[in-house]
């Protein structure tokens, strides 16, 4: 071996050695803890809707409901280098409309190496009204800077493993509701198809109980599904025309539309419970009036179908599971419509 050879392959080996130990010290400073935010990264965003839990009260053979009332979430990450790679945008609405606010939030998360968890740090918006509904349109969220954010101090979140979930609550004598002005103690559970939470008010001076619930609101990640509204246009019973392509999620979604003929109509998805069969059943359902009308004709299917539909005569509905391109693939059944 010539001498230049030697130096070649001694620098190869050094440089090889200084790759490994950078790449050890890396994975030393990547531990267990940070390895479990990316985790919760990767199975909290979503949206999660407690319409299930709140059929399953109503349908308990006490015949009483919780009081937990209808709540629809949204999670979705942040995608901007001021706030870091581990910045949620979390969004909670009420009674099945998704503009009827209950809470905004952008939680921030990071390591508690003492106390083994999740820290959730908790911000308000300053300017809340101008991202209503970023979690469905994550470009908004693009610009957000801390600047734009107000820290709730005392209102962190620590989330320790239990089992497949994650589970952690705040301090309430240091936490105070920002839209109630009371105490508060928010607790939470994330899993890959749960987000759980319940919120304990309490009055600053006697800690008098003042709101809580006797169980936390349950809200079961939803899917979101691409649907076709055909109607007749010509000939009775036979619905060849695309009245509407709509976007609904199948916990509890609704989309009201008129048919053709006058009357109002409403299209809902759920996935309920069969008690006959002890089993849950993926429902699609048109009711006359609002969802509390008549069914007028439904069809169901396997849990976590990808697809469903229903076609009477006077309308037909095709819904397939949103992902890319579906929508043009839809489209193109029907080009006249």
């Amino acid at each position: 071996m010539t001498q230049s050879t030697r130096k070649v392959a001694l620098l190869l080996i050094l440089s090889w050695s200084l790759s490994l130990q950078v790449s050890f010290a890396e994975e030393a400073d990547w531990n267990f803890i940070n390895r479990e935010i990316d985790y919760v990264m990767k199975i909290w965003p979503g949206d999660f809707d407690n319409q299930e839990q709140i059929s399953n009260d109503q349908n308990a053979a006490a015949g009483q409901t919780q009081g937990q009332g209808r709540f629809h979430a949204v999670v979705t990450p942040i995608e901007n280098s001021d706030l870091g790679s581990r910045a949620l945008y979390l969004e909670i609405s009420m009674d099945g409309d998704l503009k009827k606010l209950y809470q905004q939030r952008v939680l921030i998360l990071t390591p508690n190496e003492s106390g083994k968890a999740i820290r959730a740090a908790s911000y308000a918006l300053k300017k809340a009204g101008d991202y209503l509904g970023a979690g469905h349109e994550p470009e908004k969220l693009s610009q957000l800077n801390l600047r734009d954010l107000s820290l709730l101090k005392g209102c962190d979140i620590l989330l320790h493993r239990d089992n497949d979930s994650f589970y952690g609550e705040n301090n309430p004598e240091t936490c105070k509701s920002l839209e109630q002005g009371a105490s508060v103690k928010r607790s939470i559970r994330v899993s890959p198809e749960i987000f759980s939470f319940n919120d304990v008010l309490t009055a600053n001076k006697s800690s008098e109980i003042i709101s809580s619930t006797v169980m936390p609101r349950q809200m079961r990640r939803a899917r979101w599904f691409a649907c076709m509204i055909d109607v007749p246009k010509k000939t009775p019973n036979k619905s060849d025309h695309t009245q509407h392509y709509i976007k609904i999620h199948d916990q509890g979604g609704t989309y009201p539309f008129t048919h053709p003929d006058g009357r109002a109509m409403t299209l809902l998805m759920r996935n309920t419970w069969s008690y006959g069969m002890q089993r849950e059943t993926f429902f699609i359902g048109v009711l006359d009036g609002d969802v509390n009308g008549k069914t007028l004709v439904y069809s169901w299917g396997m849990p976590g179908s990808d697809r469903i539909g229903v076609n009477p005569g006077f309308v037909r509905i095709q819904c397939d599971l949103d992902q890319p391109g579906i929508l043009e693939l839809q489209q193109g059944l029907r080009p006249d419509s």
